[in-house]
């Protein structure tokens, strides 16, 4: 997943949440869920920044805060 000229812009961090985005999404599109055909989605980069930095993402601290879900981190 590289794009010229871009990609070494990005922090390892980023490099990291959008790695994982794709990864959602490839998933996602294997087993025939996604109707939009849409490579990334909103929810993939959610996902994304939250496993490429799990103890202190902003999203991680956000979830952790409003008491969303069962996420678990760490």
């Amino acid at each position: 997943m590289e794009v010229p000229g871009y990609w070494d812009l990005f922090s390892i961090s980023s490099k990291k949440a959008l790695q994982w985005a794709a990864a959602m999404a490839s998933l996602r599109n294997s087993r025939g869920s996604d109707a939009s055909g849409q490579t990334v989605d909103v929810f993939d980069l959610f996902v994304g920044i939250l496993l490429a930095n799990p103890d202190d993402s902003e999203a991680g601290i956000l979830q952790k805060n409003s008491g969303s879900g069962s996420w678990k981190t760490g």
